[in-house]
């Protein structure tokens, strides 16, 4: 088995110093009583019954009845990020969840030195990609069972789960290598001139929603110098994930394009976008005739704090574009976006950016696309195109520009550190200098 190096440093400190994970095996540990919010909350809480309603308008029990029991997802060893024994590739995860008690946080920004309230901010114990660190929560004390089909995961563990909202749970569990019951191993090797302190740790980050449920796992590791004076905490990236297809790459939950998430669907997000039709282009008397498709079978769907609040879609799509003078005339795949609020979708949008660093490739992706007009590119690098346009009930515009690409030679080339030197020399990277543009705009 390959040894594994602590790829990131997440902490360096001062001797004696406690550099433990903050979370560990539950989730309000988030240091100085400041609980899942972070440093900037202060928190108090309340025990509760399952069955007992709360200010947040739903109790523990409608949130555990389908959080609760067995949650089965595909797995995926992500076998480039590191060597692991036994299991790779593709696998199972079996999620169980058993309640054991529930609490009502209540959360408010602390107040800073001169009287004021210091804004959320985020904090050690955060666990998720929830915007309001200092939201209210029911703390739902679990018995969390996590199993892999292949054997490297059989854990039971006691953790606590929080939901904002009563369609969606959020948990992270560190799970000591040495305390494995499953067959799960990995070596992991100290920085150089340090030594590792303790087991590495399997960390478990995940979200439960009514609509789909991802997570990771990633390693940790707690490592201190050879003469003690500093100690740090390490980490490799994401060993697995679930689900293995997991269509959402920068957050969120990978859900089916045939629900409605909070007010917000795909079809709905179609049919706001086709207000746009016809806009008129700005600067001549011709329209364009935008006309948006989508055979999308899943959206990445990202939940803002309760149901009150945002939520937002995305998911991939096509536009037509097809423009009265001629200057437009095509497609592009896009990625459609819809933001609800309340339950209330409030705005659609479609975007593309795409830059591409070789000549002779830039200038056939240009001359598939909808721009009409020609272009010579023997003076850039390459080209990009930008697309965006969007509708609510305020605004129905959009864009779409050409961009030439001059890269600065440093880009592709970069100048040897000098001995010594504590950084790169600098380089102004690339710039994009626009050739073509068109505007739009419609009545909503």
């Amino acid at each position: 088995m390959k040894k594994l190096a602590a790829s990131l440093i997440l902490c360096a400190c001062a001797g004696g110093t406690d550099t433990g994970n903050p979370i560990a095996n539950d989730t309000e540990a988030g240091g100085n009583g400041s609980g899942e919010g972070g440093l900037l909350c202060g928190e108090s809480a309340r025990a509760l019954s399952l069955e007992e309603g709360t200010e947040l308008d739903f109790s523990a029990a409608q949130v555990l009845a389908w959080a609760g029991g067995e949650h089965r997802e595909s797995l995926l060893w992500r076998d480039e990020s590191a060597t692991f024994e036994p299991e790779h590739g593709r696998s199972e995860l079996t999620l169980t969840v058993e309640p054991l008690g529930a609490r009502f946080i209540d959360r408010a920004p602390r107040a800073a030195s001169d009287g004021r309230e210091e804004g959320p901010g985020i904090g050690l114990g955060e666990i998720d990609y929830l915007n309001d660190p200092c939201a209210d929560s029911i703390a739902i004390d679990v018995r969390l069972g996590i199993s892999t089909a292949g054997g490297a995961l059989a854990e039971t563990v006691d953790t606590t789960l929080h939901a904002r909202a009563s369609d969606a749970l959020t948990g992270s569990v560190s799970l000591p290598l040495d305390q494995l019951s499953g067959s799960f191993e990995a070596e992991v090797t100290a920085p150089r001139n340090s030594v590792l302190r303790g087991s590495p740790k399997l960390q478990l980050n995940f979200t439960l929603s009514r609509y789909g449920n991802t997570g990771e796992f990633g390693l940790l590791t707690e490592f201190e110098s050879v003469d003690g004076s500093a100690a740090g905490q390490g980490g490799i990236g994401q060993v697995a994930r679930f689900p293995a297809d997991d269509y959402c790459e920068q957050g969120g939950i990978s859900a089916s394009g045939a629900q409605s998430v909070r007010g917000v669907s795909p079809a709905a997000v179609l049919e706001q976008l086709s207000q746009l039709s016809p806009a008129a282009l700005d600067g001549s008397n011709a329209t364009l005739q935008l006309a948006f498709e989508s055979d999308a079978q899943s959206v990445c769907v990202r939940l803002d704090g309760p149901e009150s609040g945002t939520t937002s879609i995305d998911f991939p799509g096509r536009v037509t574009l097809t423009a009265s003078d001629q200057s437009l005339d095509g497609e592009l795949d896009v990625t459609l976006t819809g933001e609800a609020s309340a339950g209330v979708l409030e705005r659609s949008s479609a975007s593309l950016s795409r830059f591409i660093s070789d000549r002779a490739s830039a200038a056939q992706e240009l001359a598939s696309s909808p721009v009409q007009q020609s272009f010579d590119l023997s003076n850039y690098d390459g080209a990009g195109i930008d697309f965006s346009t969007t509708v609510s009930a305020d605004e129905a515009l959009g864009s779409f520009t050409v961009f030439g690409l001059d890269e600065a030679d440093c880009v592709r080339n970069p100048p040897p550190v000098e001995p010594g030197a504590s950084s790169s020399p600098g380089c102004r990277g690339t710039d994009r200098i626009q050739l073509w543009r068109a505007t739009w705009r419609a009545q909503p």
